[in-house]
C-alpha cells in the first residue's frame, strides 16, 4: 500500500473547505462535516504543520469563528520558512473571506517574488488579487509574469488593465478602493452573511460600453433574498457616505442577492 503525501491530503483537504466556503453558508461548529473535516487535519499536523493550521483556518472560517481563524494563520506564520512567502496568500484569503479586504491587501503585497507565479497558478493569484482589491499590485505581477512567459488569462489582463486605469485617473489607491470593501465586510459579518463567489464580481464600464464616466462596478453576492440583500446595500452605502464623506463616481460597490 503506497502511503499519501501530506502535501495531497492537504490540497484535498483544502479544496473540500473551499466547496463549504463556496456555498456561502457558515456551519455548526458541531456538524458532522467539520467534526470529520477536524479529524483529519489532526492527522495532518503530524507530517505538515504549516499545511494544517491554514486548513484549520479556513475550517473556523466556515464556522464563524474570527478568533480562531485568526489564531491558525497566525500559527501557520510563524511555522512556514522564511522564503515561503505562499503563507501570505493563504493568509490574505482567510481575512479577505472574512471581508477583511484591507488586511487581506497587507498580505498580499508581500507576495511579489517572479519565482513564486510559477508555483501558484496565475489564476488563483488573479482571484486573490480581486479578493484584497489589490489591482496595482495584480498589474505589476503580470509584468513580472510576461517576462516570465508565463500563461495569463487574457480577460483578467484586461480587466485589471482598466481598473488600474480608472483608479489612476481618479487618484484612488488599492487601499482606499479595500477600505471601502472593508464596509461591506463590516456589513455582511453583522448579518452573518459570506460572500458567495471566491471574489466579487468586478465589471467595467467605460466609453466602449457606451458608459461616462467610466466605472468600476463591484457586487458582493449573498446568500439571502433580494429584499434583504437590497436593505444590506442600502446600509452599505449609508456607512460608506458617513465614513468617506463622497465616493468617486468612478467606484460603485453593491451588496446583491445570488437567488
Amino acid at each position: 500500500m503506497v502511503a499519501v503525501a501530506p502535501e495531497t491530503i492537504a490540497k484535498d483537504l483544502i479544496q473540500r473547505v473551499n466547496s463549504l466556503i463556496l456555498q456561502g453558508d457558515y456551519l455548526d461548529l458541531d456538524s458532522f462535516v467539520i467534526k470529520s473535516l477536524l479529524r483529519e487535519v489532526d492527522k495532518l499536523m503530524k507530517f505538515d504543520v504549516k499545511s494544517a493550521h491554514i486548513v484549520k483556518a479556513a475550517i473556523y472560517q466556515v464556522c464563524f469563528d474570527e478568533e480562531k481563524m485568526r489564531d491558525h494563520l497566525r500559527i501557520a506564520s510563524a511555522n512556514a520558512s522564511s522564503s515561503d512567502i505562499s503563507v501570505s496568500v493563504d493568509c490574505a484569503v482567510g481575512l479577505s473571506n472574512f471581508g477583511y479586504h484591507s488586511e487581506g491587501q497587507d498580505c498580499f503585497v508581500k507576495f511579489d517574488d517572479p519565482n513564486y507565479l510559477s508555483v501558484i497558478a496565475m489564476e488563483k493569484t488573479f482571484e486573490v488579487g480581486y479578493q484584497t482589491f489589490s489591482l496595482e499590485h495584480l498589474q505589476s505581477l503580470i509584468v513580472k509574469a510576461k517576462k516570465l512567459n508565463l500563461k495569463l488569462i487574457e480577460k483578467d489582463v484586461v480587466l485589471t488593465s482598466k481598473a488600474v486605469a480608472i483608479l489612476r485617473e481618479n487618484n484612488i489607491s488599492d487601499k482606499l478602493l479595500s477600505q471601502y470593501a472593508d464596509i461591506a465586510g463590516d456589513v455582511m459579518r453583522e448579518n452573518k452573511l459570506m460572500p458567495q463567489d471566491r471574489a466579487p464580481n468586478f465589471e467595467i464600464a467605460d466609453q466602449e460600453s457606451g458608459w461616462f464616466p467610466p466605472t468600476i462596478f463591484i457586487t458582493f453576492k449573498v446568500n439571502a433574498d433580494h429584499a434583504t440583500a437590497a436593505e444590506l446595500y442600502k446600509e452599505l452605502t449609508k456607512r460608506l457616505i458617513e465614513k468617506f464623506d463622497d465616493i468617486p463616481d468612478a467606484i460603485h460597490i453593491s451588496i446583491a442577492s445570488s437567488q
